[in-house]
Order: C-alpha cells, then structure tokens, then sequence
C-alpha cells in the first residue's frame, strides 16, 4: 500500500485574530514516505477548514526530525469570533472644501486581537449610514487598551466649501 501523506489535527496558532473574520490555524503532516519530498506533499494536501477545501496552505515548515513537517493557514471565513462591527456614528461634518468625516467605535475586538488590522478590515457598514462606506481611512486608537479604537472615513462632499 502506497504512502498517503495527511494532516493531522488542525489548530489555532493564536487564540486571537489577525483581521476581520481571520484567524491563522497549523496542522502537522503524517505519512510522509521516508526520502519523499516533504514540501511537494505539504503543498499537495488538501486541508479540510469549516467545510472548505484549502487547496494547500500559505506557508510548509520543516521543523525538524523531532517535530516534523507543518503546514500554515490564514482562514478568513467562517470566524465568528472575529466579526467586529461599527458602533454609533459621529458625523464630524465638513472638515476642508469638499471632504466631510465620520467616525464610529469599533466593537466585537478581544483584548489581544489586532486591533488595528481589525479596525482597518472591518467592512464599512456603519448604522444611521446607507451603504457599504468601505474600510476607514484611518483608524485611531483612543483612550485606554480595552476601548477606543476609532474608524475614521473621508469621502467627498459637494456641499462642504
């Protein structure tokens, strides 16, 4: 019987998120056959994430004899507990000819998530505002860790002169 090279139980690298509904995951791969080419089977395992089919990972690893080959993932699907979303909106009004400014809070973060990567791919779906604004044009953290991080959206405003 012909080795068959598989990976074995997934994990989460960090309990905490890189981005909007993002989290990176690692598994080790098993059955390599002795001589084989450990990055040709790494990157021709197919990896079962949430239902999906990941082709092969973002990153192989040879961490050596005693621990073997890994493979990386960055999943950017099906991550509840990634999901921030925008709080109550501030409109900052007309803030030079033609550029008017809104701001609202980010929620949803956990403490060691990354906040700034959160803020800057949290879709723009801010409440009292009609459409997707997009990501912000800055995110600015604000009073105290644990609070404050701030998205902030310019957009082009004929009526501010």
């Amino acid at each position: 019987m012909a080795h068959k090279p598989f990976w074995g139980e997934l994990e989460h690298v960090s309990p905490y998120c890189l981005a909007y509904n993002t989290m990176k995951y690692k598994a080790r791969l098993w059955n390599v056959p002795l001589g084989g080419d450990w990055l040709e089977a790494c990157q021709g395992t197919l990896q079962e994430i949430h239902g999906r089919t990941i082709e092969k990972p973002e990153r192989c690893e040879n961490r050596g004899q005693n621990e073997g080959f890994w493979g990386y993932w960055r999943v950017d699907f099906d991550e509840p507990e990634c999901i921030t979303k925008w709080g109550t909106t501030w409109d900052k009004g007309c803030v030079r000819p033609g550029v008017h400014v809104v701001e609202a809070p980010m929620w949803g973060q956990k403490p060691n998530d990354d906040w700034y990567q959160m803020c800057w791919t949290t879709p723009g779906h801010l409440p009292g505002m009609s459409g997707d604004l997009g990501f912000p044009n800055d995110c600015q953290q604000r009073g105290k860790r644990g609070g404050g991080m701030v998205g902030v959206w310019e957009f082009h405003d004929g009526n501010c002169y």
